[in-house]
């Protein structure tokens, strides 16, 4: 299967993000505030740009079906996934005052964070820079790796069934 070799071909790379250790802490409950705080901060800014890829990728799109579903993927994301985000920096800076200072400053991004962001940058540009194809696989890649973290989440008996709803993203809504 294409989708299987393309892995095995970045094995490395792509098991270092499926079992880093700030998804670990996360699934596992373990993830301190200002450090979920100083993540969410930086996924904001890279939610914003893969937006951007996700639309951008719709307008490529040769296929009408594909494009409604990317379609309806914007309307997912854009809903429950972004109002997780300002309810959990809400939460964690009214728990600590002292964590506002890394929402307020716009220009704070973690070093290991400006060369990715400058890749979902790149690929955001000008239309005829990536075609469809490179567009479509970086987001397969990216949800890839979302399901993987879900699924080891879910096979691991260490993490807790009460996580709190902070830690689960959108799918612990209160």
């Amino acid at each position: 299967m294409l989708s299987e070799d393309l892995i095995e071909s970045y094995r490395t790379v792509f098991d270092s993000a499926v079992d880093h250790r700030l998804v670990n802490e996360l699934c596992a409950g373990k993830l301190a505030d200002k450090t979920l705080l100083i993540y969410l901060v930086q996924d904001v800014k890279y939610f914003n740009l893969y937006m951007k890829i996700v639309l951008k990728t719709a307008y490529l799109c040769p296929d009408e079906a594909a494009t409604i579903r990317f379609g309806k993927q914007v309307g997912f994301i854009s809903n429950d996934e972004n109002d997780y985000f300002e309810r959990t920096i809400d939460l964690l800076c009214g728990r600590d005052s002292s964590l506002e200072r890394y929402v307020n400053d716009k220009s704070f991004v973690l070093d290991e964070v400006k060369q990715y962001l400058s890749l979902l940058t790149r690929l955001t540009t000008r239309l005829q820079d990536y075609s469809y194809d490179q567009m479509v696989t970086y987001l397969w890649t990216t949800e890839v790796v979302y399901l993987r973290w879900a699924q080891k989440a879910l096979k691991d008996p260490n993490v807790p069934s009460d996580l709190h709803w902070r830690l689960k993203g959108s799918l612990g809504k209160p």
